[in-house]
């Protein structure tokens, strides 16, 4: 039987690295996906014995809506910051992004941490288009994409879902 109260509709706050990234436009989408190889052996052919786990992926991408200078170097991680006005872009390939994560946390409005969804470690991996239209919102869609964080503990590596305090 369904539980109205257990249907969510909400609108989320975005914050990477202890900053909020502003007002957000057509939904934050979260996805997880994992990768598997099938276990065969020669005596069963092809027929699948197993199916085991070789890697999660998260990622998380945010519209955003505001267009500022903050919100550029955050679309923009590998730009560097000229007085405040101005991004430059155009680093030498090899540089490591793991340095430039951060803690990104998903809160839907309303809430006080308890539907939090939080990736330990993520940087942003992709920038979509940016259109300047006479007739739409600038809108920065930025992807964020998880790494595994070695300091926690083996089952939360990479994301959590719900109160991060409990």
């Amino acid at each position: 039987m369904a539980t109205p109260a257990d249907i969510k509709i909400a609108p989320a706050s975005v914050t990477f690295k202890t900053v909020d990234l502003g007002n957000t436009k057509g939904g934050v989408t979260i996805s997880v996906d994992t990768d598997y190889t099938d276990v065969t052996t020669d005596q069963f052919g092809t027929s699948m014995l197993d199916k085991r786990a070789l890697g999660e992926h998260v990622t998380v991408t945010v519209p955003l809506v505001e267009y500022t200078q903050a919100n550029i170097g955050t679309a923009l991680p590998l730009s560097t910051d000229v007085s405040g006005s101005r991004k430059n872009l155009g680093s030498l390939p090899g540089t490591s992004m793991l340095g430039l994560s951060g803690r990104l946390v998903i809160r839907p409005v309303g809430t006080s941490g308890a539907e939090d969804i939080i990736v330990h470690k993520a940087v942003v991996e992709d920038v979509a288009d940016i259109s300047i239209s006479p007739e739409e919102e600038r809108i920065t869609e930025v992807t964020f994409r998880g790494f595994i964080d070695t300091a926690r503990t083996a089952g939360d590596y990479l994301v959590q879902f719900g109160d991060s305090t409990a």
